[in-house]
């Protein structure tokens, strides 16, 4: 879908303009199922070698499920493990009756821009530019971190 990613010629930079991307009726929104949210993404990115993700969950409570996307060479992934990954695996604090997603997002991700997005073109402007989704399971919103190297 994205074949301008898969070259690295000396082309110059040109912004991705969220209005010009064309989605396919079916990856319209997020759902509030972290699976198929991740098999969406996927899809939009499987020929996209330098898009990576990765799903984790919390250490102390299994059912707390998370992936994250990212552009690997211009997102600091080392940012990204110590303040992001890092708390919500070792996270003790994050009550289940409570809305998980605004936890996380006021509480838990240690990051100075956070964005909080529904739209599919948003996102895949914001990765494809450096900066890190996160998605939670049970919530039909996504983070986007400010992670560029």
């Amino acid at each position: 879908m994205f074949e301008w990613m898969k070259k690295k010629s000396g082309r110059q930079k040109k912004r991705i303009d969220p209005e010009e991307i064309v989605l396919p009726r079916e990856y319209s929104q997020l759902s509030a199922s972290l699976e198929k949210n991740v098999q969406t993404l996927k899809a939009l990115f499987q020929d996209v070698d330098t898009m990576l993700s990765r799903e984790f969950q919390n250490g102390l409570d299994r059912t707390l499920k998370y992936c994250i996307f990212y552009s690997d060479g211009i997102t600091d992934s080392m940012m990204v493990n110590e303040h992001v990954i890092k708390p919500l695996i070792l996270d003790d604090s994050i009550q289940k009756s409570g809305n998980v997603f605004e936890q996380v997002k006021m509480q838990i991700v240690m990051m100075n821009d956070v964005k909080e997005t529904v739209d599919l073109k948003e996102i895949i402007t914001a990765i494809t530019y450096g900066d890190t989704l996160l998605l939670i399971d049970g919530s039909d919103k996504a983070l986007l971190l400010s992670s560029k190297s």
